[in-house]
């Protein structure tokens, strides 16, 4: 018999309180929206105390970046750790509730302890605030695929991770927002430092003050073995359904190259003043939200190969417009640069928005039963990856651009080399388009590919163990950046 849920009255499929929708289901979203404003919140704030009130210097405060993205490093060991090692019978629960109360804890430390703590203390505490938000995460993205592949039809097949994004983005646009107006404490409106962490912790709590309602699938209670976890992964990458579409995904970020030298352009070459790049930031933050909010709206059921076709043409369309900046032809319609760049970088956000959810929603349906935390911590471990290696790229082709692009270039209004740079860059971008037709178009047909498709062993096994060395990497590279940050100040 099924049970009715305590909020809405409905009962969901299996008998249990899986809905979204109810008590427990609001611990879930209210994790995604506190995920997104724990991230966006403290971080301007933080930079403005570090540099104004403390005089930390530039090489120091380097090491923020590459401390924070240490523990997404480490994301798909956290999937295999909740997969894994329940607790009392629960894989996801208590890592869930675990990872906000850290959070918590650490907030609430901050508040009464960062105005005596020395820097690397401090930076110590990034980290840890950084891996406790994302071991929350992790569990919440498992409680999420778990629920999705219970309850949805093919009718409603997204709705729920639709629904989790949007919170997401707006929990940063938030933050995004109180940062920019209230994050310098030295401003008449300003917040302090302890206050703005006190604000964080508050965030923490509003997904622990419903956990005690968050129920947890049935399946697989037992201690379960890391070679039947890995062994799990490489059956996964193995499939057809998974590598076939993957190969697409992972080749089509490996292609977003960008113009690394455009804020550059902005700032020596167009005289951008912090607060407009502040100004850029926070309402590419809004669009990214009305991306995945139209996603939601209007195209959920469109298909995925229609969606990654029409946004990459217009991402091209708008990343060739960045070119009338560069000619300074705006200025001959009388349109400030700055009103050009906003429109020009916002629609580019929101097109690139609306990549995002056909993405996640496609790996929900490669997650094997009971191997759900790591096979999706994987699946957007390989996407992520392939994005910081196009970044890297586009870092590297500026270096060796034959043209020049320096600041002393773009200080004189010599901007050749950047017109060609873009144009470049631009052009790359959707090449990966010519391989489109291994995106399944539905989850009709991705299904479809799981059940009559190829199984390649061989495949799998190297997909997993290019991730391993390239997870490997990254942890390594980013620590060495850290230390080497942190001992060139000390000296």
């Amino acid at each position: 018999m099924k049970e009715t849920d305590p909020l809405l009255g409905l009962a969901s499929k299996d008998g249990t309180r899986l809905n979204l929708y109810s008590w427990g289901g609001a611990s879930i979203l209210l994790s995604y929206f506190s995920i997104g404003l724990a991230q966006a919140l403290p971080a301007t704030p933080l930079i403005y105390y570090l540099v104004r009130v403390r005089d930390v210097s530039a090489s120091s405060l380097s090491i923020l970046g590459p401390v924070a993205s240490l523990p997404w490093c480490l994301k798909l060991v956290y999937g295999m750790i909740s997969d894994c090692f329940p607790i009392y019978g629960q894989r996801r629960r208590p890592y869930f509730i675990g990872g906000w109360c850290l959070y918590v804890v650490l907030c609430l430390l901050l508040v009464v302890r960062i105005e005596e703590m020395r820097y690397f203390v401090l930076v110590f505490f990034v980290f840890l605030l950084a891996a406790s938000c994302l071991f929350a995460d992790v569990a919440a993205d498992s409680l999420v695929v778990e629920r999705s592949k219970l309850i949805e039809d093919k009718d409603t097949k997204g709705e729920m991770q639709s629904t989790c994004y949007l919170l997401r983005f707006t929990g940063q646009v938030i933050g995004n927002v109180i940062g920019a107006v209230y994050g310098d404490p030295t401003a008449p409106n300003g917040l302090s430092i302890s206050t703005v962490f006190l604000l964080s912790a508050s965030v923490g709590f509003a997904p622990l003050a419903f956990s005690p309602f968050l129920v947890e699938t049935a399946s697989n209670k037992e201690l379960k073995p890391i070679s039947a976890e890995i062994e799990s992964m490489i059956d996964a990458l193995s499939s057809q359904a998974v590598y076939q579409p993957m190969s697409f995904i992972v080749l089509y970020n490996l292609f977003q190259w960008t113009n690394a030298a455009w804020t550059n352009f902005l700032v020596e070459g167009l005289q951008f003043t912090e607060g407009q790049l502040g100004v850029l930031t926070a309402a590419g933050s809004v669009f990214n939200w009305l991306g995945v909010a139209c996603y939601k709206r209007f195209y959920i059921h469109t298909s995925w190969r229609s969606i990654y076709f029409g946004t990459a043409v217009l991402t091209l369309v708008f990343s060739l417009l960045q070119a009338v900046l560069v000619l300074r032809m705006n200025a001959v319609v009388g349109l400030p640069d700055v009103w050009f760049a906003l429109g020009d970088s916002t629609l580019a956000t929101f097109v690139a928005a609306m990549q995002f959810l056909p993405a996640v929603m496609m790996y929900v349906n490669m997650c094997p039963e009971g191997s759900e935390g790591s096979v999706y911590a994987l699946l957007t471990t390989m996407s992520n990856l392939s994005g910081v290696c196009a970044s890297n790229i586009s870092t590297l082709i500026t270096y060796y651009w034959p043209l020049d692009i320096s600041n002393t270039a773009l200080r004189s209004g010599s901007f050749g080399g950047l017109l060609w740079l873009t144009i470049f860059t631009s052009v790359v971008n959707p090449l990966p388009l010519v391989i489109l037709n291994r995106l399944p178009s539905s989850f009709e047909e991705q299904e479809s590919l799981r059940i009559h498709g190829k199984k390649n062993r061989l495949i799998g096994k190297l997909s997993l163990g290019l991730v391993a060395l390239a997870i490997t990497w990254s942890f390594v590279q980013n620590s060495v950046v850290a230390f080497y940050s942190s001992t060139k100040d000390s000296k």
